[in-house]
């Protein structure tokens, strides 16, 4: 079994579980954090694609064992005839909050400007 740490986005659904006999399995993880002033209730969201499993099993057993207390679902991304992509939740609960993704979508790079 394969796991990588990823940031979910369009591109990510592009090429995920053309072929059913090997699926690509994704689980988020949640973590509740500071409230966001506008949304209320904030979770940081961690997510990982776990590829060439046995079965589904091994990845709700690998789930499981590196939660820590976090909530988490298992599930799995599907195309559907009319070229969208559907999540479908395997195993556990998606939740119905406000999610951060725990790494920024960008940086900042500080440079001390050249003196005279």
């Amino acid at each position: 079994m394969e796991i990588e740490k990823f940031k979910p986005d369009n591109t990510s659904l592009r090429y995920s579980n053309r072929f059913l006999d090997h699926p690509e399995y994704w689980v988020f993880f949640w973590k509740e954090t500071s409230p966001d002033p506008i949304e209320g209730k904030t979770f940081l969201r961690s997510s990982y694609r776990i590829l060439h499993a046995s079965s589904v099993q091994e990845v709700i057993t690998w789930s499981n064992d590196v939660a820590e207390g976090r909530d988490y679902a298992v599930m799995l991304a599907c195309l559907q005839k009319d070229g969208y992509w559907d999540l479908h939740v395997l195993h556990g609960e998606y939740i119905d909050f406000y999610e951060v993704n725990d790494e920024p979508d960008f940086g900042w790079s500080l440079y001390e400007s050249p003196q005279d």
